[in-house]
Parts: C-alpha cells; structure tokens; sequence
C-alpha cells in the first residue's frame, strides 16, 4: 500500500506520505486555505 498510495496521497500530514516536497508545494500554490493552514503551523515551501 504504501508503495503505490502513499507516494499519491494528499494527506500530506501522515508519516506515511512519501509525496516529493516539490509536489507538496506546488499543491499549497493552488490551495490557499491549506496554504495558510500549514503557515500557521510554521511550514515553509522552498
């Protein structure tokens, strides 16, 4: 499962996500609620 799902899922907060930073920020980019929601909590994209 993680092989194949993980490395896809949107649940970007599981420790089982295997999706590159890269692609994480790209999703922030398009999504601002999840954008502000992960600032709040100190992420950072770069």
């Amino acid at each position: 499962m993680k092989v194949y799902y993980c490395s896809r899922c949107v649940n970007f907060s599981c420790p089982l996500n295997t999706v590159e930073k890269r692609i994480f920020d790209e999703y922030l980019l398009k999504n601002d609620v999840m954008m502000d929601a992960w600032k709040k909590y100190g992420y950072k994209t770069g």
